[in-house]
């Protein structure tokens, strides 16, 4: 359990950043956390992703996420996750980090996500990367996505029918 009080920073590097990877450059990996929480922190000049979590039964909420070099939220092997009012800011701004397809990334396996009440400012996607069929139930509701440079929602359809399963917006 984050709660606060946390002010994680990586302003070792300068921009451009040198080569960095999103597998070992966050500010705040839980690799599987049950029932873990990320809350009330100031999370700022990450060079990859500012949080990377995987788990079940998970929460971020009321974080504030600046300049991150990838994704400010990257997601990976969840099974219920809440991501409700947090702030992220200037997310993507090193593309040669891989793992660049939003503020908030869909890797693989992801169920049951409610996205909810989040402001995602000046990102490259904001929500990217849901392109798996394993990733499924989500809902995503009442957020405010501005100056992105793709897309603000990414949601690409790889299965052979076309269809768009258990993914609600």
């Amino acid at each position: 359990h984050i709660d606060g009080g946390l002010g994680a920073t990586s302003e070792t590097s300068v921009y451009p950043y040198d080569r960095t990877f999103w597998e070992k450059d966050q500010s705040v990996s839980v690799v599987y956390g049950y029932n873990a929480v990320v809350k009330d922190c100031i999370i700022s000049n990450s060079l990859a992703d500012a949080i990377e979590l995987g788990g079940k039964n998970v929460k971020i909420e009321h974080n504030f996420i600046m300049h991150s070099g990838s994704g400010a939220i990257h997601l990976s092997g969840i099974d219920y996750c809440e991501i409700n009012n947090n702030y992220m800011f200037d997310s993507n701004i090193n593309l040669l980090t891989g793992h660049n397809e939003g503020a908030i990334i869909y890797s693989n396996q992801i169920h049951d996500v409610h996205i909810h009440g989040n402001t995602i400012d000046n990102c490259l996607t904001g929500i990217g990367d849901m392109s798996d069929t394993e990733n499924c139930r989500s809902t995503i509701t009442d957020n405010v996505i501005q100056n992105f440079r793709t897309n603000g929602v990414d949601i690409l359809i790889s299965d052979a029918g076309g269809a768009l399963f258990g993914k609600l917006l």
